[in-house]
C-alpha cells in the first residue's frame, strides 16, 4: 500500500471519528418526505428581492412573515435548495415540521451546528471545540462557539445564510431572537432568514435590539393557482372524462384567496382514493359549499370544516376523529399503530381507517419506511389545519353551558347527554390546552379565557361531575354524585386540580387528561404555586415511567415556575428547590449533561441552606455529588460527598439497624464509584466489605442490599477473575430476584444483572446452558421494559453480548446479526456521556469484527475500528500500577478497618478519609482502557491482514506495548496480554531474497524459519527466561524491537492469499 493510500485511510478514519462526535448533537428529523411542492416561478419576484437583501444589506435578520397557508415554508425550502446549490447555505431548520415543545434555545443552536457541520465539513473541528467548551455556558456563548466561530473558520468570501422556518411555532423563539443581537456586527459572516406569521414590529417580539428587516409575503396570484390546478388535474384520472373545465378551475382559484395550501388540500380531496364520491362530485361540493375569501372565517376554515364532515359523516366517526387527533396533537414522537391504539384505547383497525381518511388533509408525508406509524400532528399537517381543529375548543366550551343537571341518584344519567355534549365534556381541556399559550398576556386576550372566567358555578359543577362519569362510568353512584347539591363556590382552577388529583388517586392511565386539566389550570391561575407543582410532578412521574427526556424537561419547566413564584424566605421554597433539583438530576440521567447535574447540585444546596435541620435534603445532594464525581473524577467532590454522608448519618440513632445498614451500603456505593472512576482496587475491596456488613445487619430481606453486593462482586470478578466471587454474585442475584414479583419496577433490572453475570460465567466455563439462560433472561427483561424505558440499553447490551458468545460457539451468522442489531440500538439509546460508554462501543466493535472474520465484510471492519478508536478516545490515560503499589490487595487485608469501627460510622469515615490509598489516583488502572487498547489492536491486525500496510501493524504493536504497561508485573492480566502478543496472528508474505523473512500467520508447533517472527519471539523469550520476573518490560521491548527490524517490505512485494482465524 502506498503512502498516499495510507494518508487517505488515516484521513478517512479521522473524518469518521469527527463525524461520530458531530452526530451526537441533536438532529432535526428526516424531512425528505415532507417537502411541499414549489410551484415553478410562483415566487420569482420574492426570491429576487430576498437575494438582493442577501447581497446588499448589512442587516443580520430577514423576517419573512405572512398569514397561515401563504407558502412561507415552501419558499423557505426553495431558498434552502437554491442556496445549497450555490454554496451559500449555512444550515436550515424547519421548526413547524416536528414537535418542539420541550426544545430550549441551546438545543436549537446545536441542531443548527449539526446542520452546519453536515454541509461544511471544514467547520467540524470548531464545532467539536464548542461541544467540549460550552457545558453550562450562557446562550450567547453557545451562539458564538457553535455558529459564529465555525463559520469564521471557513473564510468564506460571502456571508452564509441560516434559515429557520416557522420560528413563531416554537415556544422559546423570543429568547432565541433576543440572543441574535450579539451577532449584529457579524452579518459579513452569517445572516439569518426566519419565517413566521408575526409582523416583528407589530408583535411583542424582542426585535428592537436585533438588526432586522421585515418582509411581508403576499398571497400568490390567481393565475399561479390556476396553473397549479391545471397541472395537477392533467395528471389525474377522471371518471367519465369529467375533468374540471376552465370556468371551474377559475372559480377554484378565486376561492383559494391565493393560498397554496388551500389549493393543495382541494387537490388531495379530489384525488383521495377509496372516496365514496367521484372526483367531479367532490368538486361540485367544494364549489357550492365554499364562501368567498372575504366572508366568515375564511376559505381555509370553510374547506377544512366541509372536508371533515365529508370524511367523517356520522357523529360516532366524528367522535373517533377527535379522540385520535387530540392524541396526535400532544404526541411527541412516532408510535407504531398498535402502540398508539393501546394508548388511546381504540381498536387498531379503526386507527388505521381514520389515518387513511386524514391523508387527504396531510401536506407532508411521513419519512420513508415509517408510513404506517402514527406521527405527531405537527409533522404531517399544515399549521392552519391544526389551528382549525384546536378552535373546536371554543365550540366545546360553549356546549358546556347546555349541560342538563343530573337527576339525583339516577344511575347512568350521563347517557342523557348528546354525542356532542359527551365529546365536549370529555375533551374540551385537551383542545384548550393545545390551542392556547401559557403566557398570561396571550391567554388573557383569548375567547377561551373569557368563557371560562364568565362560566357560572353551576355549570362548573355540572361539568366536573359529568366529566368523571363520562371518563369513568364505573363511578356511577359513587364519588361523583351530588354535583347540584354543592352550594359552596369553587373556582374552575380548584375544580380542575381536584379532578386531576382524583384521576391520579383512582389509578389507571389517565395521564393525558391530568396534564390537560393542569395545563388549563396554569392558564387560569398562573400565579398558583400548587398548580405548577402538581403539573411538574405529573410530567416528572410520567417521564420517569417511560424514560422520556422531553417529558422530564417539561417537568423541570413547571418546577422552575413554582420556584420563581416563592420568595426567598417562604417556608415552602426549600421543598420546591428540592423538587427542581431532583427533576434536573433525572434529566442528567438521560442526557449526561454535566451542566444540568451541577445546576441540580446548586438547587439541592440552596434547599439545604434554607432548611439545614432537614436530614431528608441531604440524601439527594449526596447522590448528586456522587454522580458528579463519577462524571468528572474530582477528588474534592468525592470528599464533599463523604462529608454530606456523615451529616446525614449523624441524624440517625446508633441503635437504628435499618439506618445503619442503609448508611453502610450508601458509603459502599461511594467507594464503588471511586473504583469505577479510577480503577482503584482498594476502594472496591472496601466497598464489598461494607456491603457485606450492611447485609449482615439486615440479612436477606432487602433486595437492594443483595443486588448491590452482587454488583460489587461482579466488578471484583472482572478485576481478579476469581470464579468463586462470580458464583457468589450469581447466587445473590437469584436471591434478590426471588424477593420480587415480575410486576415490580426493578424486576427487569435484576434479571439483566443476573444475565450479565451468566455471560461472564459462560466466558469462564463454556457451558452452553449458561449462555442460553442468559439469553432467555435478557429477552424476558426486554419484554418487561417498554421501548422508551430508561436504561433499556443495559439489557440490550447484555442480550447482544450473550448472542455474540453463542455465535462464537455455533457460528450461526443470523445469531451474530441479531447481536449487532441489539448492540447498535444499545449504543444509540445510551447517553453519549455515560461513564461506561467505552465498554458499549467496544462490545459493539467486537461483534462487528466477528462479522468481518466470518464473511469478510470490510465495512464491518472499518466500523469496528472506528468504534474502538472512539472507545479509546473516551477512556482517560490513567496512571499505571507500579511495583511500589505492592501485590493486589485482598478483601481480608482490610477487614480490621470494619472490625474496629463497631458500627461507628464517623470513625469509619475518618478511616477512609485518612487512608489516601483508597482515594488517590496514582495506582489507578481502569480495565476499560485496557480492553479498548486490546480491541483496537485486534481490529487493526485484521485490517493489516487485508491491506499489508506496515503503518497499521506499527500502530497495533504500539497499542500492545501500552497495554502491557497498564498491568503490573506478575499479574494474571499481564500474563494473558503477553501471551496474546506471542500468539498474534500475523500474515505471511511471499518471500523475496532481498527482504527480511516476514512474520508467520500464527505461532504453532511446526518448524519455523530461522528468521521468522515466531522464532524471534521464541528466542527472545528463551534468552530472558531466567530474569523474566525482574524485568518483564525489558523483555517486551526486545521482542518489539526485533520484530520491528524485520518488517521493512521490499518494493514490489505482494501479499500471499490469506486465511482468516476466529478471534476471542
Amino acid at each position: 500500500m502506498s503512502l498516499i493510500n495510507l494518508q487517505e485511510d488515516t484521513q478517512r478514519i479521522g473524518y469518521n471519528v469527527e463525524r461520530m462526535r458531530l452526530n451526537e448533537l441533536p438532529k432535526q428529523p428526516d424531512l425528505s418526505g415532507q417537502r411541499d411542492r414549489y410551484m415553478p416561478d410562483s415566487r420569482t419576484g420574492d426570491v429576487e428581492k430576498i437575494c438582493d437583501w442577501i447581497s446588499n444589506s448589512a442587516e443580520l435578520v430577514l423576517n419573512v412573515h405572512g398569514p397561515a397557508g401563504v407558502g412561507k415554508s415552501t419558499l423557505a425550502r426553495h431558498l434552502s435548495d437554491e442556496l445549497l446549490s450555490d454554496d451559500r447555505l449555512g444550515g436550515s431548520l424547519f421548526l413547524g415540521a416536528f414537535p418542539t415543545g420541550t426544545y430550549g434555545p441551546e438545543t436549537v443552536i446545536k441542531m443548527l451546528a449539526r446542520e452546519l457541520g453536515s454541509i461544511h465539513i471544514r467547520a467540524i473541528p470548531k464545532i467539536l471545540e464548542a461541544i467540549d467548551e460550552c457545558h453550562g455556558a450562557p446562550l450567547k456563548i453557545h451562539l458564538q462557539k457553535y455558529i459564529l466561530e465555525p463559520l469564521q473558520s471557513l473564510n468564506h468570501p460571502r456571508p452564509l445564510i441560516i434559515i429557520v422556518d416557522a420560528i413563531d411555532e416554537w415556544r422559546d423563539h423570543p429568547t432565541f431572537i433576543q440572543t441574535l443581537a450579539h451577532l449584529n456586527s457579524s452579518s459579513a459572516v452569517v445572516k439569518f432568514i426566519i419565517t413566521s406569521r408575526l409582523d416583528p414590529h407589530a408583535s411583542r417580539l424582542p426585535v428592537d435590539r436585533v438588526s432586522m428587516r421585515a418582509y411581508f409575503l403576499q398571497p400568490v396570484s390567481t393565475g399561479i393557482i390556476e396553473a397549479y390546478f391545471n397541472k395537477r388535474f392533467n395528471d389525474a384520472q377522471w371518471v367519465y372524462g369529467r375533468k374540471p373545465n376552465a370556468d371551474e378551475v377559475s372559480r377554484l382559484a378565486d376561492l383559494s384567496g391565493g393560498l397554496p395550501v388551500w389549493a393543495s388540500t382541494v387537490v388531495s380531496l379530489l384525488l383521495l382514493p377509496f372516496n365514496e364520491l367521484l372526483p367531479h362530485e367532490t368538486l361540485s361540493e367544494v364549489l357550492t359549499s365554499q364562501r368567498h375569501v372575504g366572508s366568515g372565517e375564511g376559505p381555509l376554515a370553510d374547506l377544512y370544516g366541509n372536508a371533515l364532515k365529508r370524511l367523517f359523516p356520522t357523529p360516532k366517526l366524528q367522535m373517533h376523529f377527535h379522540q385520535l387527533f387530540g392524541a396526535t396533537l400532544v404526541l411527541q414522537e412516532p408510535l407504531s399503530q398498535a402502540d398508539f391504539a393501546s394508548l388511546v384505547a381504540m381498536p387498531s383497525h379503526l386507527v388505521g381507517q381514520i389515518q387513511s381518511a386524514l391523508s387527504a388533509l396531510q401536506t407532508r408525508s411521513p419519512p420513508p419506511g415509517l408510513e404506517k406509524d402514527i406521527h405527531p400532528a405537527t409533522a404531517l399537517y399544515h399549521l392552519s389545519f391544526l389551528e382549525f381543529v384546536q378552535t373546536l375548543g371554543l365550540t366545546c366550551l360553549k356546549v358546556l353551558s347546555t349541560l342538563p343537571p343530573s337527576p339525583s341518584r339516577q344511575a347512568h344519567a350521563y347517557f342523557s347527554l348528546t354525542g356532542l355534549q359527551r365529546y365536549a365534556v370529555k375533551y374540551w381541556p385537551h383542545h384548550v390546552y393545545n390551542g392556547t399559550h401559557r403566557s398570561n398576556e396571550q391567554w388573557s386576550q383569548t375567547v377561551h379565557g373569557s368563557i371560562l372566567r364568565e362560566m357560572t358555578s353551576a355549570t362548573r359543577r355540572r361539568w366536573a361531575a359529568q366529566f368523571l362519569k363520562v371518563l369513568l362510568p364505573a363511578l356511577q353512584g359513587g364519588e361523583t354524585d351530588g354535583e347540584d347539591g354543592q352550594e359552596q363556590e369553587e373556582s374552575m382552577t380548584s375544580i380542575l386540580r381536584n379532578s386531576a388529583n382524583l384521576l391520579d388517586f383512582l389509578g389507571g392511565d389517565y395521564w393525558g387528561f391530568q396534564v390537560a386539566l393542569l395545563e388549563v389550570a396554569t392558564r387560569l391561575d398562573g400565579g398558583n404555586v400548587g398548580v405548577w407543582t402538581e403539573l411538574g410532578e405529573c410530567y416528572h412521574g410520567r417521564g420517569e415511567e417511560i424514560g422520556s427526556l422531553n417529558i422530564r424537561e417539561a417537568g423541570v419547566v413547571a418546577f422552575r415556575h413554582a420556584v420563581e413564584l416563592l420568595p426567598g424566605t417562604h417556608p415552602d421554597r426549600s421543598e420546591a428547590l428540592e423538587r427542581l433539583g431532583m427533576a434536573l438530576q433525572s434529566c442528567y440521567e438521560l442526557n449526561g449533561d454535566v451542566g444540568i447535574l451541577r445546576e441540580a447540585i446548586s438547587q439541592h444546596r440552596a434547599a439545604l441552606a434554607l432548611n439545614p435541620d432537614c436530614p431528608t435534603l441531604l440524601k439527594p445532594l449526596f447522590y448528586a455529588l456522587l454522580y458528579l464525581y463519577v462524571a468528572v473524577g474530582d477528588t474534592e467532590i468525592l470528599e464533599q460527598s463523604l462529608s454530606i454522608f456523615g451529616e446525614a448519618y449523624s441524624f440517625h440513632a446508633a441503635t437504628d439497624l435499618d439506618s445503619q445498614s442503609t448508611a453502610l451500603n450508601n458509603l459502599a456505593n461511594v467507594l464503588e464509584a471511586v473504583y469505577l472512576r479510577r480503577g482503584n482496587i482498594l476502594a472496591l475491596n472496601k466497598s464489598v466489605l461494607l456491603k457485606r456488613k450492611a447485609l449482615a445487619i439486615c440479612p436477606a430481606r432487602d433486595y437492594v442490599l443483595l443486588q448491590d453486593l452482587a454488583n460489587g462482586l461482579q466488578f471484583l470478578f472482572r478485576y481478579d477473575g476469581n470464579i468463586v466471587t462470580l458464583n457468589e454474585s450469581i447466587s445473590l442475584y437469584r436471591q434478590a430476584l426471588a424477593l420480587l414479583l415480575p410486576s415490580h419496577v426493578e424486576y427487569p433490572d435484576v434479571l439483566n444483572n443476573l444475565a450479565n453475570s451468566l455471560v461472564l460465567l459462560y466466558e469462564h466455563n463454556g457451558d452452553l446452558g449458561v449462555v442460553n439462560e442468559a439469553i432467555s433472561l435478557s429477552r424476558q427483561a426486554l419484554l418487561l421494559l417498554p421501548i422508551p424505558r430508561p436504561y433499556r440499553f443495559l439489557t440490550l447490551d447484555t442480550l447482544a453480548k450473550a448472542l455474540h458468545s453463542l455465535f462464537l460457539h455455533n457460528h450461526d451468522v443470523e445469531t451474530l446479526k441479531e447481536s449487532i442489531s441489539h448492540h447498535r440500538e444499545a449504543v444509540e439509546l445510551q447517553p453519549a456521556l455515560h461513564f461506561d460508554r467505552s465498554e458499549y462501543l467496544n462490545n459493539f466493535g467486537k461483534a462487528l469484527h466477528s462479522l468481518y472474520v466470518h464473511d469478510g465484510d470490510i465495512n464491518a471492519l472499518l466500523e469496528s475500528i472506528l468504534l474502538h478508536r472512539k472507545a479509546l478516545e473516551i477512556e482517560p490515560e490513567l496512571g499505571t500500577w507500579t511495583s511500589a503499589d505492592g501485590p493486589m490487595p485482598t478483601s481480608e487485608s482490610h477487614d480490621h478497618t470494619l472490625m474496629h469501627t463497631r458500627g461507628d460510622i464517623n470513625a469509619l469515615l475518618d478511616s477512609i478519609s485518612l487512608d489516601r490509598e483508597a482515594l488517590a489516583p496514582q495506582p489507578a488502572r481502569r480495565i476499560g482502557r485496557s480492553d479498548s487498547l486490546d480491541n483496537l489492536a485486534k481490529a487493526l491486525l485484521s485490517q493489516f491482514e487485508r491491506d499489508r500496510d506496515v503503518a497499521i501493524l506499527d500502530e497495533a504493536i504500539s497499542l500492545r506495548r501500552e497495554l502491557l504497561d497498564l498491568h503490573p508485573a506478575g499479574s494474571r492480566r499481564r500474563a494473558g496480554r503477553k501471551s496474546d502478543i506471542a500468539n498474534e496472528r500475523l500474515p505471511e508474505f511471499e518471500r523475496r531474497p532481498d527482504m527480511f523473512p516476514a512474520p508467520s500467520m500464527r505461532l504453532g508447533g511446526r518448524d519455523v524459519d530461522a528468521g521468522s517472527s515466531d522464532t524471534l519471539i521464541r528466542r527472545t523469550l528463551a534468552e530472558e527466561r531466567e530474569g523474566e520476573d525482574d524485568n518483564e518490560d525489558a523483555l517486551v521491548e526486545k521482542v518489539a524491537e526485533r520484530l520491528a527490524k524485520g518488517r521493512t517490505l521490499g518494493v514490489g512485494s505482494r501479499p500471499a492469499a490469506l486465511k482468516r482465524y476466529g478471534t476471542t
